[in-house]
């Protein structure tokens, strides 16, 4: 007898849940203190507030980062950082976070690409400015993440663009970070504010995939 298989679910899980929506971008959090009395607040969104008012003095402050948790992966960015995404299916997407020198990119793809592959289509993107291909390392958290470094001089700019990869049971989870180097060649106080973030709060989920059963 033939077994048939079907795909019952070609989608990734994990730990911490999905969300509807991941072309959306984090939302911006409000700190509301009331007198002694502080509480986490989103825009639009109604919050039950247990205090008695008697001429109290209320400040409303917004929160200076954003917490990005798609992909499976968590990790707090600077909240004036712009937002894209490009949501082509349930396994190939891809998230830019821009800042005033750095930029972020998150890209989840179906199928196996590792950070040679990235850092050679960069270089050959960049081919008309003679970039180069060097290996390179960054401690993030507790672990340390290798991979490679493209780098590019635009002019009087250098780029650089780090290129990595987190775990992944299905396909393969690519993170860059890319920098405009000042002057002595150095990263720019951007993207260092972000390195510090990063090293803080990043969280790497794993992820599982339930492809196929057997029809019975």
């Amino acid at each position: 007898m033939v077994r048939i298989y079907i795909a019952i679910l070609v989608f990734a899980f994990c730990e911490m849940g999905y969300s509807a929506d991941e072309s959306q971008q984090p939302p911006l959090l409000y700190t509301l203190t009331i007198d002694d009395k502080s509480q986490i607040i989103q825009l639009d969104t109604p919050t039950k507030i247990d205090c008695s008012l008697v001429n109290p003095t209320v400040v409303l402050s917004a929160s200076p980062v954003r917490h990005f948790s798609y992909g499976c992966i968590e990790f707090d960015y600077p909240a004036n950082y712009t937002w894209e995404a490009e949501i082509m299916d349930d396994m190939d997407k891809q998230w830019t976070l821009s800042g005033t020198d750095a930029t972020i990119i998150i890209s989840l793809n179906p199928e196996q690409v590792g950070t040679k592959d990235v850092a050679q289509a960069l270089f050959e993107g960049f081919s008309k400015n003679s970039p180069t291909i060097t290996l390179c390392e960054r401690v993030i958290g507790d672990t340390t993440y290798k991979g490679q470094c493209v780098t590019v001089r635009f002019s009087e700019t250098t780029l650089v663009t780090e290129v990595y990869a987190f775990p992944s049971e299905y396909g393969s989870r690519i993170f860059m970070l890319q920098d405009i180097l000042t002057d002595d060649g150095k990263h720019s106080a951007d993207a260092e504010s972000f390195f510090k973030l990063l090293g803080n709060t990043l969280k790497v989920h794993s992820v599982s995939s339930l492809l196929a059963q057997p029809e019975k």
